[in-house]
């Protein structure tokens, strides 16, 4: 019986390992540049788009009238008609003098006194960038007034809303 002896040769074993180190090494190297290359593009040179984007993605709810109908009585007379409601809301996050605002719609709309102080008692308790109503159950008359001056005060949301069924009077 022969055995078989192979002789190690230390020499290429540690070259291979090296070579298997520097290659490993060289790797990391490169996939954390582009970690770092990205990390840079993100923060720095795409950190408008980004913000817009998030800005952007908030949701705004604004009602739908309902599809009410008209309700008769069995002679054909008229007992109840949906109503329009319109209501003034702002978000404080959006308006950038407060006071300033409210005084000029103060003047517009004939505001008073003790609305704009409940209104800020509201303004209180609501978050910062959710709307809070100033005034609601607008006349035709305010609707006009301020559908008027609405590109100047563009924080300012103006909703239907609809008060549902109102009895008619006879």
């Amino acid at each position: 019986m022969s055995r078989t002896y192979t002789i190690k040769d230390a020499l290429l074993e540690n070259r291979i390992f090296l070579g298997r180190i520097v290659f490993a090494f060289v790797t990391m190297l490169l996939l954390t540049g582009a970690l770092v290359a990205r990390l840079i593009y993100l923060q720095i040179v795409g950190h408008e788009h980004y913000s817009t984007m998030a800005k952007d993605n908030r949701i705004r709810i604004s009602p739908l009238p309902p599809t009410r109908g008209i309700i008769y009585d069995r002679h054909g007379n008229i007992l109840a008609e949906n109503q329009p409601s319109y209501s003034l809301e702002l978000t404080p996050e959006q308006i950038p003098d407060m006071q300033e605002t409210l005084q000029r719609l103060q003047k517009l709309l004939n505001i008073s006194d003790e609305k704009i102080e409940q209104f800020q008692i509201q303004q209180k308790r609501h978050k910062h960038f959710t709307s809070t109503p100033l005034l609601l159950r607008l006349s035709d008359q305010e609707v006009a007034r301020f559908a008027v001056v609405r590109p100047f005060f563009p924080a300012w949301t103006f909703t239907p809303a609809w008060s549902g069924i109102t009895p008619m009077r006879n």
